[in-house]
């Protein structure tokens, strides 16, 4: 195994010349977290049973700031549910105390994107606590029990203005996976970029491209006229800048998305779906609920849980505050009516009185149903 990073000089025959890059193939990291194994010059890696690894790079010590981007090399990164470099750096010490051991940092970390049209990138110099000397440098990854994840290389680059460029380039088409919010919204920020939103980069550019034909035309009027189609040209190209990420998203989702469910029942789609366990906590409930419209309650201090369990409910009763009282009092709880506990912090059953307690004083007779991890269903006595 190689044991320092490969170092690549900038093209000049002077001794001191700073590196170029730093570049670690995968066959030369170690994992001590997860398992691995070689695949040429990449590395394969299985997440571990609780969904995480650790890469680690041989590294022999290096000055941070002499490096001031990311690239990484990988396949199925999009797959993981979080990704990080994490590092370690020995500060200086001080010329006014002796001291032993050459002190340390404590170990620090940046998330990395998870999903982008090119390889994935990281400005660093965006980071304080990248400075001194990195004594440790590695990858944490977390996903899916025995997730596979190949990593063919990992390459820090001094911050010039082309590898900025490039960065920039890289960084344009990052996708933020879809959350609860993504049917309203579209986040078009950039993360971590020093320039955090699409549309002032392209507003800059816009300014200054048009700025540069108005003045080369009131330079050379007398020579050229004043076209319209280059300013349109110039317009186009930004419009188009600002919609291919947007467009490039959409056919990543939809490609997931048809990975997932496509050739699936409307009950397999269900139960394969973000809210599939509070699915199959209902489909399990349903038959001990009986025909509708029966009253469910269903308390919880999830957001998130109780509008997905209010909406699996249907075509019943359901009761579900948004607010911060989960139940409401206990006169308007009446026989025969359903009590479903999702990780309540508010509402709780006293197995020795055989009873429903909330609130101040707020009690019910009631009797448990089905009792899961995920919830419990009590029919009120």
């Amino acid at each position: 195994m190689e044991l320092n990073p490969k170092v690549e000089a900038a093209g000049s025959s002077s001794t001191n010349a700073s590196p170029a890059h730093l570049s670690w193939t995968g066959s030369t990291m170690g994992v001590p977290r997860g398992v691995s194994a070689p695949s040429g010059s990449a590395i394969e890696i299985r997440l571990d049973a609780s969904g995480k690894a650790i890469v680690r790079m041989p590294s022999a010590g290096f000055v941070a700031s002499d490096y001031g981007f990311l690239q990484l090399r990988v396949s199925d990164f999009r797959k993981l549910k979080g990704a990080a470099l994490i590092w370690q750096t020995a500060t200086p010490k001080s010329p006014l105390f002796r001291e032993g051991k050459q002190p340390r940092s404590p170990l620090r970390q940046a998330s990395l994107p998870l999903d982008s049209w090119a390889d994935v990138t990281l400005n660093l110099g965006a980071f304080a606590a990248w400075r001194d000397t990195v004594t440790l440098l590695g990858l944490a990854l977390q996903g899916a029990p025995n997730q596979r994840v190949v990593i063919e290389e990992l390459r820090l680059m001094p911050a010039t203005p082309a590898v900025a460029a490039q960065s920039l380039l890289a960084r344009w088409g990052e996708r933020t996976p879809w959350t609860q919010s993504s049917i309203n919204a579209y986040p078009g920020r950039l993360p971590g970029a020093l320039l955090a939103f699409r549309v002032p980069v392209v507003v800059l550019f816009l300014a200054m491209a048009l700025g540069c034909y108005l003045l080369i035309w009131s330079v050379l009027r007398h020579r050229i006229q004043f076209d319209w189609r280059v300013a349109g040209g110039i317009f186009l190209l930004g419009w188009v800048a600002l919609d291919a990420p947007w467009q490039w998203s959409l056919w990543r989702q939809l490609a997931e998305t048809r990975a997932d469910f496509a050739g699936q029942s409307n009950h397999q789609k269900s139960l394969n779906a973000p809210d599939g366990p509070v699915y199959r906590l209902i489909d399990r409930i349903r038959p001990q609920i009986g025909d509708p419209p029966a009253r469910v309650f269903v308390a919880t201090s999830s957001e998130y849980l109780g509008l997905r369990a209010a909406y699996h409910l249907y075509p019943h009763n359901p009761y579900w505050a948004r607010s911060r009282k989960e139940m409401p009092a206990a006169d308007a709880v009446r026989a025969g009516d359903f009590v479903l506990l999702l990780q309540s912090q508010q509402v709780r059953f006293d197995a020795t009185a055989g009873e429903l307690l909330w609130g101040r004083r707020q009690r019910v007779e009631a009797k448990p149903v089905h009792i899961d991890a995920l919830g419990q269903l009590y029919q009120v006595l």
